[in-house]
């Protein structure tokens, strides 16, 4: 009996400590339902996006605005969030630019995944997304070394 109990509460362990484990990571999750409703995020994404959005009623992204690497911005329908769920395909991960409310951009590579119930319906995706800023400005900076070098 005892060895049942073990083997149970082992089994329940990894569902408990999963909100643990989202929100004590330093890479931004979250995810989005079907209709592309944030459902969650961690504290890494409220400090990516610089706010925190409103669980259901914000959709595809928490940030303040969403731009391409060319700077043209990215509607909220094209996001690779939104991409995921409405092809049900997956998607390599995109680099993006995310706009906070205070104007500062943070580059970024999103990493969208659906999610999909037992039976394969789809009913969201979850995001990663990896903040890149510094690996760009270094680049940036090897850039304008080399060229003032030459």
């Amino acid at each position: 009996m005892i060895q049942q109990t073990n083997l149970a509460m082992a089994a329940r362990e990894p569902k408990t400590r999963y909100p643990e484990l989202v929100h004590g990571l330093p890479i931004a999750i979250y995810c989005t339902d079907e209709n592309g409703l944030i459902t969650m995020y961690n504290e890494a994404a409220v400090e990516l996006w610089g706010r925190r959005p409103a669980l259901g009623t914000d959709v595809w992204c928490g940030a303040h605005r969403i731009l391409r690497t060319d700077l043209s911005e990215l509607p909220l329908s094209q996001c690779p969030m939104a991409v995921v769920v409405q092809t049900k395909a997956p998607l390599a991960p995109q680099e993006i630019i995310v706009e906070r409310p205070d104007g500062s951009r943070r580059h970024v590579l999103a990493h969208p995944q659906l999610l999909e119930d037992p039976a394969g319906r789809p009913i969201g995706a979850f995001n990663l997304l990896v903040d890149i800023t510094d690996q760009k400005q270094a680049e940036s900076a090897r850039a304008h070394l080399a060229a003032i070098v030459t």
